[in-house]
């Protein structure tokens, strides 16, 4: 059984009991669902999560969606107005077509639903939990839907929207095809880096952390951290522009974990680039012959014999100096979105590789569709002063644990601030 589908079955457990309880104690008439003035009886918690006005009663979503703000959409959903419009459209379409899950089950009389004519009410869902780590009670709320209608809505939604992703131009991940693209990255980087000639991109290891139960308290006790050998590795590969070049997803428990698809990475590196271009990398990246390490550029190690003659040393260490300064593209690219996607930041268990496996390549697509739409500077600007607020320290994420790094959720404390959200 998976996921979704349980969380379905209890919430329709729960509100049927819940039912029966209310008609024992209050009997028909009397029951807490309905009033004298039909309008639903909220419990405190409900409103603090939808603190309404006399003039606006409206749930938290809804006044999201309508209010049309294009910083309240990048802090909750990642995208601008104009970008969440643009994905609706084809979202709008394949969700028509997506068949309802688990629609075969009873739906007491009088449960809240998602409305079964509001695609954007799906989108926002998918958008929301990608871009939060809020649990799914609190997303229910948000929505003002039962645990039923969320699991369908949000599995429903999470299906077409990777259909969309995976079809639509603008999110397209995909590998330079003509030599003038190549010379233009690496004109672009060789302006500010001038040592590192015919570079087009950048490569970087994109480590996400794996839960493992059971084992926190063997670590602890006799290690006083928890291991780092407990994350997956992913490649991703930016251009200059911030773009997303290729993505090499090494999820944990498939067949072949990544590897036939580093496997056909190196192929791109080696057959589908034009000859005496290359890829900045970090020190780890895997290069396992002569030819493929001739085409990456990486930092010089420490413990590496260096030659003697003091013009050629100097230049060794401005060459060193430069890929390392690199770096700053790669690292704000990756904060941008891992602060924008925090999903991504929850750490993985054994059982939920699909799941993880969904939000990664939503993510990466994503960050492809709203950069590639953002082409004005007022548009760029937006993102970046949202972007600014939820940074965080500069840190190598390749060292530091990604289980030390839990920054409150942005799109928590947006709810907190705007509509008093406490849980």
């Amino acid at each position: 059984m998976s996921v979704e589908q349980a969380r379905y079955e209890h919430g329709a457990e729960l509100e049927a009991l819940m039912a029966t309880l209310a008609s024992a104690l209050f009997g028909p008439e009397d029951s807490p669902v309905s009033s004298e003035d039909n309008s639903p009886v909220t419990s405190e918690d409900d409103v603090a999560v939808f603190h309404s006005t006399e003039c606006d009663n409206r749930c938290a979503w809804a006044r999201l969606y309508e209010d049309r703000d294009d910083r309240e959409y990048i802090r909750t959903m990642g995208v601008d107005v104009r970008t969440f419009e643009e994905l609706l459209i084809p979202f709008s379409a394949r969700w028509y077509e997506e068949p309802i899950p688990w629609a075969d089950h009873a739906v007491p009389e009088g449960e809240a639903q998602m409305d079964p004519d509001d695609p954007a009410g799906s989108l926002g869902l998918v958008l929301h939990w990608l871009c939060s780590t809020m649990h799914d009670s609190t997303l229910e709320r948000l929505f003002a839907i039962s645990p039923r209608a969320y699991a369908q809505s949000l599995r429903r939604g999470i299906n077409s929207l990777l259909a969309v992703l995976k079809h639509h131009p603008s999110a397209r991940i995909r590998w330079p095809t003509r030599e003038e693209i190549f010379h233009e990255y690496s004109m672009s980087i060789e302006q500010k880096y001038p040592e590192l000639k015919k570079a087009f991109g950048f490569s970087v290891g994109f480590n996400l952390p794996i839960s493992i139960p059971g084992e926190y308290d063997v670590e602890e006790t006799y290690y006083n951290e928890r291991a780092d050998r407990y994350y997956y590795r992913n490649i991703f590969t930016f251009a200059p522009d911030g773009t997303i070049l290729d993505v090499v997803l090494m999820i944990p428990g498939g067949r072949d974990d990544g590897s036939r698809s580093v496997e056909g990475f190196y192929e791109k590196l080696l057959e589908k680039t034009p000859a005496g271009y290359r890829l900045i990398s970090d020190s780890g990246f895997p290069s396992q012959s002569k030819r493929l390490r001739s085409q990456i550029l990486a930092p010089i190690q420490q413990r590496s014999q260096l030659p003697e003659p003091p013009r050629t040393l100097s230049r060794i260490k401005t060459f060193n100096e430069q890929v390392v300064s690199t770096r700053q593209v790669t690292d704000w690219t990756k904060h941008i979105i891992l602060d924008s996607f925090e999903r991504l930041r929850e750490p993985m268990s054994l059982d939920s590789a699909k799941e993880q496996l969904e939000a990664l390549q939503m993510a990466s697509r994503l960050h492809q569709f709203r950069w590639r739409l953002a082409q004005t500077e007022r548009a760029k600007a937006t993102y970046q002063s949202v972007w600014d607020e939820n940074q965080l320290p500069e840190l190598d994420l390749d060292q530091k644990a990604l289980y030390e790094i839990q920054p409150p959720c942005h799109v928590r404390l947006y709810y907190q601030q705007q509509y008093r959200l406490t849980y």
